[in-house]
């Protein structure tokens, strides 16, 4: 007879509970707020760093939902209400509907249909690197038209097929190294076009600010190409002669492709047809006139109507192959990864809220740094300010929050604004250290599969110190050049 045991939890594991729970719950009680940072920010920042513990020591599910909880028990909300800002965010839910949707592509084999043919390409067969840039490609290409969320994860499907094909499993360091930079390589190209949602608030900021100034169209692509473009360079080449990860298993495959597996079935083609379908109506509000009623009908849907929709049309169709679309959906849906992502959410729009004054205390803390300073420290500080709140805060929070600040000190310092805007606006768009940064970095560390331990977040770390090294040595001088007519004083 096996003996019945009440937890497997070890000693190490219930030290690591107990200061989950403590910082979730007791700590909250005995800190008060200080400067600007009210009694509830000081709260917030307690259990924010409960779950971050739960989250790398213990298990990535519970403590998103005890965190919940204890912010409901923190005052700033009942716990109803916390669980509907929490639950009932547009973000979060279109990451629950593209799971369904990369779910259904990949049981159809399609994202293995796909990766083969990656993997066939002549120019990458036994070319690790070149394999390697032709992933991020990809990336960077779904982000420009659909966005960052739904790009990583369906380029995550067909990652995980390029692996299986090479017989690379989760964890190996090329692995693990990549399934950083998809995230990463998408946020850096998410703000290429001014039209997306962070630049629109941030331009729109600097719009108000300036008295009516604006950032060109062509100026404003013409310096994000040039830059980003930049950082996509150098980001691989640190990646292949720094961090160095045992790529054998690309270089000196074997592969054999079936042709049959390179063909697709009419299964296939409906499902690939209808994935393409959704790519069109998440393109449709920036390409089509914004008069049309076409435009006006999908910029109402929203990128989260139009995966709720394209789900809704495979239900209503039951296009499944082998299996029922209840089974699809639970072998799709990650729900600790959802967890994650919805306590993330829910917690960084909290810390930007003002009734915490989170916010506004980290800015009191950075700014008398810039007193007396250089123009280039305060041009770093400002940068680096940026992209350190966004690693915590909801980007567009942080965003609609900084910029103000960013220009204030940036006139007051004798700064060109237009210059220290455009950084920011390349810095905020890239929260992917911490799983509250974005989406996409909450669906990365609750991944501990592929990325698995504390090497994600050193691999975050260094691309984010590439992005910032970039941005000041490239962007500063290209942007001088590109803003001539708004530049009061020279920068450097």
């Amino acid at each position: 007879m096996s003996s019945l045991r009440l937890s497997n939890l070890t000693p190490s594991k219930w030290l690591c509970l107990a200061i989950v729970l403590f910082c979730m719950f007791g700590a909250p009680e005995l800190v008060s707020g200080t400067g600007a940072m009210t009694d509830l920010g000081a709260r917030i920042i307690c259990i924010y760093i409960g779950m971050a513990f739960g989250w790398l020591t213990l298990d990535l599910a519970w403590p998103s939902v005890l965190g919940i909880l204890a912010v409901g028990l923190s005052g700033y909300a009942s716990v109803n209400n916390v669980l509907k800002m929490c639950f009932g965010n547009s973000s979060a839910l279109l990451v629950f509907f593209v799971f369904i949707i990369t779910g259904v592509i990949d049981k159809a084999g399609v994202s293995r249909w796909i990766a083969l043919h990656i993997c066939s390409l002549p120019i990458g067969r036994g070319r690790p690197w070149v394999m390697t840039f032709c992933i991020l490609a990809a990336i960077m290409t779904l982000t420009l038209f659909i966005g960052v969320s739904p790009g990583v994860l369906v380029v995550w499907a067909i990652f995980y097929s390029i692996c299986e094909v090479y017989g690379i499993k989760p964890g190996e360091h090329w692995a693990t190294m990549v399934m950083v930079a998809i995230p990463f390589f998408g946020s850096v190209t998410a703000s290429i076009f001014p039209f997306k949602s962070l630049p629109v608030v941030a331009l729109g900021a600097y719009s108000q600010l300036s008295g009516g100034d604006v950032i060109d169209f062509p100026q404003y692509f013409a310096w994000s190409l040039i830059v980003d473009s930049m950082i996509v360079v150098l980001t691989l080449a640190f990646m292949r002669f720094v961090l160095r990860p045992d790529v054998s298993k690309i270089y000196n495959a074997k592969v054999y492709f079936n042709p049959e597996e390179l063909r697709l079935t009419t299964y296939q083609k409906i499902v690939l047809l209808w994935f393409f379908l959704f790519i069109v109506m998440m393109m449709v509000p920036s390409l089509l006139p914004s008069h049309w009623e076409l435009t006006k009908f999908f910029k109402k849907l929203g990128n989260t109507g139009c995966a709720a929709l394209m789900c809704a049309i495979f239900f209503a169709f039951d296009f499944v192959q082998n299996e029922s679309m209840r089974k699809t959906i639970a072998s799709s849906v990650r729900y600790d990864a959802l967890l994650v992502n919805f306590s993330a959410i829910g917690i960084a729009g909290v810390m930007s809220n003002d009734a915490s004054g989170i916010c506004q205390w980290f800015v009191d803390l950075v700014t008398p740094l810039t007193s007396g300073q250089s123009t280039v420290v305060i041009l770093m500080l400002l940068v680096a300010m940026a992209s350190l709140m966004t690693q915590f805060l909801n980007n567009l929070g942080s965003t609609a929050i900084y910029i103000p600040i960013a220009y204030s000190v940036a006139v007051a310092a004798n700064i060109n604004p237009a210059l220290v805007c455009m950084c920011c606006i390349a810095a905020l768009n890239i929260g992917i250290l911490t799983p509250s940064g974005s989406n996409p970095a909450a669906m990365l560390y609750s991944n501990a599969v592929w990325a698995p331990g504390l090497r994600p977040y050193a691999y975050a770390a260094c691309f984010l110190a590439i992005n910032f090294a970039v941005l000041m040595l490239v962007g500063v001088p290209i942007a001088e050049f590109f803003f001539p007519s708004i530049l009061p004083n020279s920068v450097l």
